[in-house]
C-alpha cells in the first residue's frame, strides 16, 4: 500500500465539478469543512477550493486542467498507482464537429496534498486491488499530523 510522509509546509486543494448534485455538494463541503479544521488545528498550513469541469475534449482542454491532470498523471506513475477509475477517457459524439472525439471525465471531487508546491498525493486513486478514497487521504494528513504513521494491523487468517 502506498503511503506518504509530508514534510514541510503543506497545502491541500480540494478540486469538485462546478455543478455537483446537492447530496455531492454537501460532501464536498463537509471535506473542505474538515480540511479547514486541520488548518486551524495547525495539522496543514492552507487549503483552498477549486472547480473544474466534469469534462472537456482532450483535444480542447483548458491549458490549467489540462497542467494539473499531468501532475496528477505524474505523480500516479512515479508512485505505482492508478487514477482509473476516478479520471476517466471517454468517447463521446461531439455535435459541433458531427464525429466522435476523446474526453477527459473529471471525478465529482478530487483531494491534491501538495508538500513545499511537490505534489504528494491526490485522492481518490487506486493501489492495486485497493481504492484509497478522498476520506482516507483526510485520514492520513490527521495520522501523519499526530505522528501515527504506523499500518493498522491485520488479523492472520
Amino acid at each position: 500500500m502506498h503511503t506518504n510522509t509530508y514534510e514541510g509546509d503543506i497545502e491541500v486543494v480540494l478540486f469538485e465539478r462546478g455543478e455537483l448534485p446537492p447530496p455531492a455538494e454537501r460532501q464536498a463541503t463537509a471535506v473542505y469543512e474538515r480540511l479547514e479544521s486541520l488548518v486551524e488545528a495547525g495539522h496543514i498550513d492552507s487549503v483552498s477550493r477549486e472547480t473544474w469541469v466534469k469534462r472537456t475534449p482532450l483535444d480542447d482542454c483548458d491549458g490549467d486542467l489540462r497542467d494539473t491532470y499531468l501532475s496528477f498523471e505524474s505523480w500516479a506513475e512515479e508512485t505505482g498507482v492508478s487514477l482509473q477509475p476516478f479520471f476517466q477517457t471517454r468517447e463521446c459524439f461531439t455535435p459541433s464537429e458531427g464525429e466522435h472525439t476523446d474526453w477527459l471525465v473529471m471525478p465529482a471531487f478530487c483531494v491534491a496534498v501538495y508538500a513545499e508546491t511537490d505534489l504528494s498525493a491526490v485522492y481518490p486513486h487506486a493501489d492495486g486491488n485497493d481504492t484509497q478514497t478522498v476520506e482516507d487521504g483526510l485520514q492520513a494528513l490527521l495520522d501523519e499530523a499526530s505522528g501515527d504513521t504506523t499500518p493498522e494491523p491485520l488479523a492472520a487468517d
